[in-house]
């Protein structure tokens, strides 16, 4: 089993977010765990323990939680301010338990996520080559990292962040260079022109060096840089020709697992501030009073998946892609999880990639990682951010029409469909107060359940189209005569007049709504 020392867990962690606090620094961490104390499974060895909601000051809880963890070798992580870690130093050496105090400003899923990204990237760096390589810590940083791989595979390496920002390059001399490595450099960015090379489905799906070609450029070799199954960034190599490609890979494979340990250092103050945009963002769909914080003018975009019966964890999964998707392409989105619903909210900047273009990506990125096919719609520019909490609803009662009408998945834009969602507002109105009801479609409901009849169906299909008779006809699967004949019937059972547009209005919405 691969594992982390704990003083280089707490260092790769920063010591804004973790305190050692008890027990040796050499101690192994293998793994990472909520703890619960009533939980019977058995609790995993070496690992760290997230004592969510245990409150240090409480004795008990606290000694029991620390004996738990002292006899299987692992650490106990507790959310303490300064005035608490000596509490939860002493009661940790009395049980002999290692133990580190978590800032509480920091969310348990965003430890638990960085945690199990370092433990990911220990292991690659245990299956994959020299220690140096894959160790917390090693490698120096991501410049002296770019110009060491530069030295040993002969090309010119850079490596590249999920937003398309150049974050290191070598300089070593008389490394290869071409146009666009230049122009790359000088903006410190994935030129306009070599964007769809950044975006090759295949290198972003691939876990090994994929090769890049393409004419009038020089040779490359790109790997996506990961940590576990967060993706960071990627890391290119240019070289002179074809040949001094051959032999790169297990180099650029090794040099990737160092980048990523720099790049999820890096990235906490970036994860900070996504967080606070995405926590502004929840506020703002739900209370007016509470958006200040949020830009505008700006595109609010929703995604929801066609059945509306996923699990949280692939809801989770789309959220988490959307992300990198839209930085790559030159946007700072924030994104919110409402339900079963993924909320986008992307301001307007100058970027060369326009709305169209970075909507049909976030589509793909979507489908791409959802176990269930997927909406996608655009809600239209918000100017004010007073205006979310309605646009919210709005988007909410699309996503159900489409589900409901059972939509094909795939792109949608929420003014095309402004009045499927009128008509359905009224018919949940109709549905909610019986005052909007005339009782006739009631009555026609309640006759074809017990008499076995389908006159409400077909009324309902002619109000639809028009009285458009044919049309009717195809729908139901019937022929047209029996379409006139039911029609007939149930005129002259109900006093139907389908002449007066008040009546065809008030009993299309109330069998609409089943009554």
């Amino acid at each position: 089993m691969s594992s982390i020392p704990l003083s280089e867990l707490v260092m790769a962690l920063g010591p804004g977010i973790a305190e050692h606090v008890a027990g040796p620094a050499d101690a192994a961490v293998a793994a990472v765990d909520l703890f619960d104390p009533d939980e019977e499974g058995e609790t995993p060895a070496r690992s760290l323990q997230l004592a969510i909601g245990l409150d240090p000051r409480s004795p008990e809880a606290l000694d029991r939680a620390l004996a738990v963890v002292a006899e299987h070798d692992g650490v106990l992580a507790v959310r303490s301010h300064r005035d608490g870690a000596e509490f939860l130093r002493t009661a940790a050496e009395a049980a002999g338990a290692a133990a580190v105090a978590i800032d509480p400003a920091m969310p348990w899923t965003r430890l638990f996520g960085l945690v199990s990204a370092l433990l990911a990237t220990a292991v690659d760096g245990e299956r994959g080559g020299g220690a140096d390589a894959g160790a917390p810590g090693g490698g120096g940083d991501l410049f002296a990292l770019a110009n060491s791989v530069a030295i040993t595979t002969g090309g010119a390496i850079a490596i590249i962040d999920t937003d398309r920002t150049i974050v290191a390059y070598s300089s070593v001399p008389g490394q290869p260079i071409d146009e666009p490595r230049r122009a790359g450099i000088l903006a410190r960015r994935v030129p306009d022109d070599n964007l769809p090379d950044h975006l090759i489905a295949g290198l972003w799906r691939s876990n090994t060096v994929y090769a890049v070609r393409r004419p009038g450029h020089l040779p490359r070799s790109a790997i996506v840089i990961r940590a576990g199954d967060r993706v960071l960034g990627s890391l290119w190599a240019l070289f002179p020709d074809e040949a001094a490609t051959v032999g790169v890979e297990p180099l650029l494979i090794a040099a990737a697992r160092t980048a990523a340990l720099h790049m999820l250092v890096a990235r906490r103050q970036f994860d900070a501030d996504q967080d606070a945009r995405d926590q502004a963002l929840r506020k703002a769909l739900d209370r007016p009073g509470a958006a200040a914080a949020v830009p505008c003018p700006a595109t609010l975009v929703c995604l929801a998946e066609t059945a509306g019966d996923s699990t949280r964890t692939n809801l989770m999964s789309v959220l988490d892609a959307l992300g990198p998707a839209a930085r790559a392409l030159g946007y700072e989105p924030a994104l919110a999880l409402v339900g079963d619903i993924v909320f986008v909210h992307v301001p307007h900047v100058a970027s060369a990639v326009r709305m169209p273009a970075l909507l049909d990506q976030l589509t793909r990125r979507a489908a791409g990682v959802s176990a269930v096919p997927v909406h996608l719609v655009d809600g239209g520019v918000v100017t004010s951010p007073q205006e979310l909490p309605e646009r919210r609803e709005d988007l909410e009662g699309t996503v159900r029409h489409l589900r409901a009408a059972g939509a094909a998945p795939g792109r949608y834009a929420l003014a095309d469909l402004r009045i499927d969602l009128v008509a359905q507002r009224l018919v949940d109105a109709v549905r909610a107060d019986h005052r909007l009801r005339s009782g006739l479609g009631a009555r026609i409901t309640a006759d074809d359940r017990e008499r076995g009849t389908e006159l409400g169906r077909t009324l309902l299909a002619v109000l639809r189209h028009a009285g458009d008779v044919r049309a009717v006809a195809e729908e139901l699967s019937l022929h047209p005569n029996t379409v006139r004949q039911r029609l007939r019937r149930a005129t002259e059972t109900y006093g139907i007049d389908l002449a007066k547009p008040a009546q065809r209005l008030v009993l299309e919405l109330e069998l609409r709504a089943g009554w």
